[in-house]
């Protein structure tokens, strides 16, 4: 009876039983409060905000929302035949009233389309043609209420765990937890070479940050928990 037993339980074994794993997480989400362990991130003399604006005023970043699943790029063609503009706004002389103060204005790179899913242009007195985008969205940040970065971390071939994404959360004025935007951190590093001039690059790079995981998805499903 005894050697049956012991048949039963080493086919137990081998058949996975005992061997699921709950340690194994692709992606997890970390929430980074103002401290003084995390100044770098904060502090307004070395803020990552501002590093933002400019990317984002140059097109080359799309500042999203949590809510939204993906962001869309996409590049215009010129035509051989006529020249195309679009209404882009561009910030050149752009200054800040305070060094506490950042404004970013967000520019949709997806134009406005008719009925017909084209896109929506003018022709100008040269003869041009410009394509329409929708107006900019405009956010005014205070550096002194930003309270909490929440930063998307994903394992990557090595197995170690890299920072993707970053989202910046203020205070409102019923003192709630509000979110401003998420960056996609390789767009935002893509052409940065002297590291020196961001003092947060190393930070978050080397994850030198403090915080606490929040939530987490599997290595197995795409469920997040």
């Amino acid at each position: 009876m005894n050697y049956w037993f012991l048949v039963f339980f080493i086919s137990l074994l081998n058949s996975g039983f005992s061997q699921v794993d709950t340690a194994c997480i692709q992606t997890r989400w970390i929430s980074v409060k103002n401290s003084a362990e995390n100044r770098v991130l904060f502090a307004p003399s070395t803020s990552i905000l501002r590093t933002i604006r400019k990317k984002s005023h140059e097109h080359k970043i799309l500042p999203f929302h949590s809510q939204c699943s993906f962001q869309r790029y996409q590049s215009s063609t010129p035509s051989p035949l006529m020249k195309i503009d679009s209404n882009f706004i561009t910030y050149e002389d752009y200054l800040d009233t305070s060094n506490h103060i950042i404004t970013i204005y967000v520019q949709s790179d997806v134009c406005l389309v008719d009925e017909y899913g084209e896109p929506l242009s003018r022709i100008e007195a040269d003869g041009s043609i410009t394509i329409l985008y929708e107006e900019p969205e405009v956010y005014r940040i205070n550096l002194d209420q930003l309270v909490e970065l929440r930063i998307q971390e994903d394992r990557d071939d090595n197995g170690e765990f890299v920072p993707t994404k970053i989202g910046f959360y203020i205070k409102d004025k019923y003192d709630n937890v509000e979110e401003l935007f998420w960056i996609d951190l390789a767009r935002l590093m893509n052409d940065i070479t002297s590291t020196k001039e961001y003092p947060w690059y190393a930070f978050l790079q080397n994850r030198e940050y403090v915080g606490f995981q929040y939530k987490q998805v599997s290595c197995y499903d795409n469920t997040i928990r």
